[in-house]
């Protein structure tokens, strides 16, 4: 592991690494009913080999300047995954994904993960705009972008797969200049 990032006493960001592959793969096929129904790639996730796959895909993505994920940990125990990707250079945005063991929910770890993003975004690579984007149905991933101040921006028709076949997606985006203006 050659990058964390520590959020509160509580919370610290990981950079994945495959030394990470076992647990993912464990944690996200342990809670396969709790993921799946937003998330499609775990139906597509039987073995280990598929969640490095992954991993290298991520790192590559680091490596190539156009993005990163981390793993989120809460007091030392794998909690999920925060990644920025989509990263658009010409427009200068990048898009926030994210996902919690249902365990850990309830406790503020996605939105201080978020701001944590958030924030590297806007004053370490110096964007313009970050957007997160959550399926219609899904509220409590709505909620995250709305205790943050961005603005809800619009739907877009059948953008997402889930579990369900392809849903609506709600997007927010949020200006830097918003953004420096409120209190965090």
């Amino acid at each position: 592991m050659f990058f964390a990032f520590q959020v509160d006493e509580d919370i610290t960001l990981r950079l994945l690494d495959m030394s990470q592959a076992d647990l993912i793969f464990k944690a996200s096929d342990t809670s396969r009913e709790h993921l799946r129904r937003w998330l499609p790639w775990v139906d597509d996730t039987h073995t280990v080999e598929d969640t490095k796959k992954f991993i290298q895909a991520t790192m590559d993505q680091f490596a190539q300047h156009k993005g990163f994920c981390t793993s989120i940990w809460w007091r030392d125990e794998f909690a999920g995954i925060i990644d920025f990707h989509g990263l658009h250079t010409t427009l200068n945005k990048i898009e926030i994904g994210y996902w919690l063991l249902e365990k850990h929910q309830g406790r503020g770890i996605i939105t201080k993960a978020c701001r944590a993003f958030v924030d590297h975004a806007f004053s370490v690579m110096k964007l313009e705009r970050v957007e997160i984007l959550a399926a219609v149905g899904n509220t409590k991933s709505q909620a995250i972008p709305k205790r943050l101040g961005f603005k809800q921006e619009g739907v877009l028709r059948k953008c997402t797969k889930t579990s369900e076949g392809l849903e609506d997606v709600v997007i927010f985006g949020l200006l830097k200049d918003e953004w420096t203006k409120q209190e965090h």
